[in-house]
């Protein structure tokens, strides 16, 4: 029985020191959870899936991520954030702007972090470092919109945008900037299946040009085609989405300008190369999705040996962000208040 003892307690030795030679990773070994809200299935799940991309693109050793469908929906958004803070979840990426400014209020009270590379919307300024922005929002492109059409030969406008917060945002202060050159305003929801009847309107209401300000690319398609249809002769002026989908107003015959935001840096070719590799595609929203990528890449290198994340260390994170950081796509940099400072992203796009 001795010699059966000894035996045993040998091979466990001899185990034991081939696990420690060949490197296995510790089973206490834990990585911090990030919770991903965006919109995966309905009329904006083109995005969710370009953003569940990106992320999946990030080489990550600090933490993992889990995904939740809010469909853009500020009521889901919020059954998703509980449902993660019950697995204990503190940082979590937010696409959608209603989806953001319904969290807001909770992230702060729980001293949890939002991050968020696609939401637009100008009212997320008005929240503070619990919610920090990657992406040029509505504000950035009221400007670059408004000193274009300051110089432009239109006397009058129509609007057609979707009724969703961040767009709201820009019509808002597109209004407040351009007084009584607006004509006509015409809304229309993601879920349509036609815009005739604004187009109509807008096409008979002596507009110079027609502004629009479309978020779901599925609607942006439809709108498209029916203005070819109904033979829309006034510009468009688009914004950045407008600029930003795979297919162009100029595929409709449509002519305006819009604004592409992007960047041409060695690491977006880069980012660009590899989603291209493992997806086969083109990114959909080539500055969202790489400042997506670029996020959560430097919020994963932040958090090395953050773990147990508490108050303290998600505090830290959210400092750090702010105080600028260098992303493998592009650098940042950022007021107090966790807003990127990045007009520089915007260009003007003329289409034929």
């Amino acid at each position: 029985m001795k010699n059966l003892w000894a035996l045993l307690a040998v091979v466990i030795i001899v185990i034991g020191g081939w696990y420690a030679l060949s490197g296995k990773p510790e089973v206490n070994a834990q990585k911090i959870m990030i919770g991903v809200i965006a919109p995966l299935n309905g009329p904006a799940a083109s995005m969710g899936e370009a953003i569940r991309n990106s992320v999946n693109l990030v080489k990550a050793g600090n933490v993992t991520f889990e995904f939740e469908d809010d469909q853009c929906d500020a009521k889901k958004a919020i059954a998703a954030y509980q449902a993660m803070k019950l697995k204990g979840t503190r940082i979590f990426y937010v696409a959608c702007s209603g989806s953001v400014l319904s969290l807001a209020p909770m992230v702060k009270e729980n001293n949890d972090l939002i991050i968020t590379a696609y939401a637009g919307s100008t009212e997320i300024r008005k929240t503070g470092k619990e919610v920090i922005r990657f992406n040029p929002d509505g504000m950035s492109v009221i400007g670059v919109m408004t000193d274009y059409l300051a110089s432009a030969p239109f006397a009058k406008y129509g609007i057609l945008y979707e009724k969703q917060d961040y767009a709201q945002s820009v019509v808002d202060g597109l209004k407040g900037k351009l007084d009584k050159n607006i004509v006509a305003e015409e809304g229309y929801l993601s879920a349509d299946t036609s815009f005739k009847t604004q187009i109509a309107k807008l096409k008979a209401s002596g507009a110079d040009a027609i502004i629009f300000v479309p978020v779901s690319d599925v609607a942006a398609k439809i709108i498209y085609g029916e203005m070819r249809d109904l033979k829309m002769d006034k510009p468009i002026v688009g914004e950045v989405n407008a600029c930003d989908y795979a297919f162009k107003p100029s595929d409709y015959g449509l002519k305006g300008v819009c604004w592409r935001a992007g960047i041409d840096t060695e690491g977006y070719k880069a980012f660009a190369a590899a989603f291209k590799a493992k997806y086969g595609s083109d990114p959909a929203y080539p500055l969202y999705d790489s400042f997506t990528y670029d996020s959560m890449g430097i919020v994963d290198r932040l958090l090395a040996g953050k773990t147990p994340l508490d108050d303290a260390a998600v505090r830290s994170i959210e400092d750090e962000i702010v105080k600028g950081q260098k992303g493998n796509v592009t650098d940042f940099s950022f007021d107090a208040d966790g807003e990127v400072l990045a007009n520089q992203y915007l260009k003007l796009i003329e289409f034929k």
